[in-house]
Parts: C-alpha cells; structure tokens; sequence
C-alpha cells in the first residue's frame, strides 16, 4: 500500500511508522481505499482472526434508479450475490473466533442476502435479524406497501463463543425510575403476573394469599393476626397469579413493596435500574429516522454529493455499541463512498471517525 497520510486536529503528516502495540498489531484507525476484494486479501497477513466486528452496509440492489450497484448489467442479481459472497468469505477469515458480521440491506435481497450468509456461516449461527424503522413516513412511491423499514442481519463466526451487549437506555426510560431506597432507584412493577399463562389453571403454585402488615410494613406467607390478606386479583374480578414463588418472594423482601390505592392494596417489585437494556428485533424512534440525523446532517456539512442513502449516525452508533467493546477491531469493506475498505477501533476514536468522515 502506498502514499500513506496522517490526519490529525494539527493537519496532514507523512507518515514514518504505523502505530502497533506490543503484539505488534496496528492499533490505528485506517482508512483504505483501492479495490475492497484486493485490499481484503492484502489484510490477512496482518488480521486475520484479530478483527471483532464486520459492519457492511452492501448496495441495496433494488429494480429502480435508487440502485447504486456500480456492477449492474443484465445479470444484476447473480452478480451482486457473487460481489458480496467473495468479499464475505475472505471478511469470515478475519472475524476472530468470537467475532461477528452485521450486514445493513432492505428487502428486495434480503431473503436471498440471509441464504448466503446461511451458507457461509452456517444457519446455526445466525444471531439475528432486526428492522429499523428508518422512514417513519413510508415512501411515497412504493406501488404498495409503503416502505418505512430496513433491515440488518447479525451473524456469529462461533455463536457459542459470541457475545453482544445492552442498548443503553434514553433519558425518558431513566426517568421511568422515580423510586430510590438504600440499594438504587427503582420502579414499581405489579407482582401480579398478566397476559398468558395467567391463571391459576395453568400456574396453581403461584396463586396464594400474601399477608401485609401496614403499621409494621411487614410481608408474610402466614395468615397473622392484624394482617391484609392479599391475592392476586387482576381487572374484571378474574384470580390471577404472582410472578414469584413463595421461595422468590421471602428472599427478595428488599424487593417487595406494597402500596394502598383507592383502598386496594398491590404488591410490587421493585424493578431496579438498569442502564441498559435488551436490544429487540424491532427498533424505531426518531433518532433512526435517516433523512433527519442523514441526509440533513450531509446537507448542513456540504457532503451531500458523496454520500447517497445515508444512515442516521445514531443508527450505527447503537449498532456499534450492541456489537463492538472498546477495544474491538471493527471492519467495514463496502462503504458507498467508492466501496472503501475502512478498519476503526477505540470507542471514542471509531465514533469521531464516523462523525467526521462519514455522516
């Protein structure tokens, strides 16, 4: 590879010397461009097994003028399944054994994209596929549905060696833990189980009377004298059941709160704060909406002309944050901008390039 630059906040340098650690692997942001199979292949020498995240967002290849697949001829699909099954095969030989692919794509080769990945990964190690609501508003041109969703697939090297992390919770969810004791800030969820499975038909162990002592603040499983008897009677007058045994409940007292509300007693747990949470199979919200935190973003930075169907910058962020740790190696290889090869690493860092190069 030649004509190495550096940028930094000082400008532009030469550069003399990659930065590597002491295994002597380079540990600094690159960006590569040339062509993405050869600059694959150029790579292994010095990654292979050592990168932990491959985040690809590939063209989309719809049957419109939306389609930005440079290689387009009459043998469009086939072509794209080749393109990204090439560069797909050489991106598994870099994952390291605990290493994951995230592929962006919408639904015109979804199907045949997730059949592909089955392929290469094996469909046991498929972790997952999760829509976006990227359009809150739905196309206006589609001919039928109208299309507000994308997708990414989510594929582990090893599944059993694979991990992901929390999505870290929005300021309106932290607020949602108004309750605080000696341990941490809570909310309060009924200890009446709902929905299915419900009843004491289907979970007779869990229906029981609960004993609660208002002026001593003090919860039983025996009936005592100057005790409320309290079971777990859902809407409408139907029994329902707890959500914990007997055994649950007298060991997680400091969990257990009762309240009286229009001179009903309810039982409580008190779901503790959590600064993260499961990522779903569904996400939507306004941060993902692309046109607001994309392509309004490249407009006000004047970079509209090379950049076609951005994500929002939150997107991948969040992305990123359920993927990738700290440290990890990340690897993206089908950039729209000229299809570059891009590796990034370091929290902080990874997201300043995004910010500055990309969105």
């Amino acid at each position: 590879m030649v004509n190495w630059k550096r940028y930094s906040k000082d400008g532009v340098d030469k550069v003399g010397e990659i930065k590597r650690d002491d295994n002597q692997l380079i540990r600094e942001n690159l960006i590569i461009k040339g062509n993405n199979l050869l600059a694959l292949h150029s790579l292994k020498s010095q990654f292979i097994n050592k990168v932990n995240l491959i985040y690809i967002d590939p063209p989309y290849n719809p049957d419109s003028d939306a389609n930005t697949f440079i290689y387009n001829n009459s043998f469009n699909h086939s072509t794209w399944l080749t393109f990204i099954k090439n560069r797909v095969e050489v991106g598994k030989d870099l994952l390291s054994d605990d290493g994951i692919l995230c592929m962006a794509i919408d639904h015109n080769e979804l199907f045949y994209a997730g059949v592909l990945l089955d392929e290469i990964f094996g469909r046991h190690n498929r972790i997952g596929i999760v829509a976006v609501e990227t359009n809150p508003g739905g196309r206006s041109d589609s001919k039928f549905f109208a299309t507000s969703s994308e997708y990414f697939i989510v594929y582990a090297k090893d599944i059993e060696k694979a991990e992901i992390n929390d999505l870290k919770l929005e300021e309106d969810e932290l607020k949602a833990y108004k309750y605080e004791d000696d341990i941490s800030k809570y909310r309060l969820v009924p200890l009446r189980r709902t929905g299915s499975n419900s009843t004491p038909d289907k979970r007779p162990n869990l229906c029981f009377p609960i004993y609660y002592n208002p002026d001593e603040d003090d919860i039983s499983l025996e009936e005592k004298e100057g005790y409320i008897k309290i079971m777990p009677m859902g809407s409408n007058s139907i029994m329902r059941v707890w959500r914990w045994s007997k055994e649950k409940i007298m060991n997680s007292l400091d969990d257990i709160e009762v309240r009286k509300s229009n001179g009903q007693y309810t039982v409580y747990v008190k779901d503790r704060i959590k600064y993260g949470k499961k990522p779903k199979t569904l996400w939507y919200g306004k941060k993902y909406d692309a046109a607001s935190h994309g392509t309004k973003l490249l407009q006000k930075m004047k970079l509209t002309e090379n950049f076609s169907y951005p994500k929002s910058l939150y997107l991948v962020k969040d992305i990123l944050q359920v993927l990738s740790k700290k440290d990890s190696i990340i690897l993206d290889f089908l950039q729209a901008l000229g299809l570059q090869p891009m590796l990034r690493w370091n929290l902080i860092m990874r997201i300043r390039v995004i910010g500055n190069l990309y969105w």
